[in-house]
């Protein structure tokens, strides 16, 4: 019996697994990137940091607060959770070399 349910969750689940498995890969860091080239300050490092104090400051007011005070859906702390979601869940875009397949450097290319 117990077979028989654990074939049911893993099959209802499968789907979830496989969304995570293509979060993962969007989110994975690039086995190029390396901070001893200096680019880590100019492709936008700090925007994860920034999705995750947004994230954490929306869970905190759900939590000290509650899903509906009032009897109302708090808006703005649901807009700042989406915000900080998609920040830490966006790709980092970085321009590579066509020679080496290294992350070029955006400020080192304007000079």
């Amino acid at each position: 019996m117990l077979g028989v349910v654990l074939t049911g969750v893993v099959r209802a689940l499968r789907p979830l697994e496989r969304g995570l498995s293509l979060l993962y890969e969007r989110t994975r860091p690039d086995p190029g990137f390396s901070r001893s080239s200096g680019s880590s300050r100019s492709s936008g490092s700090w925007l994860p940091w920034l999705g995750l104090a947004a994230s954490v400051t929306a869970l905190t007011r759900f939590a000290t607060r509650g899903f509906a005070p009032d009897g109302r859906f708090p808006v703005l702390p649901a807009l700042g959770l989406l915000l900080g979601t998609t920040l830490l869940t966006a790709r980092r875009r970085t321009a590579v070399d066509r020679d080496t397949g290294e992350p070029k450097d955006a400020l080192r290319e304007a000079a």
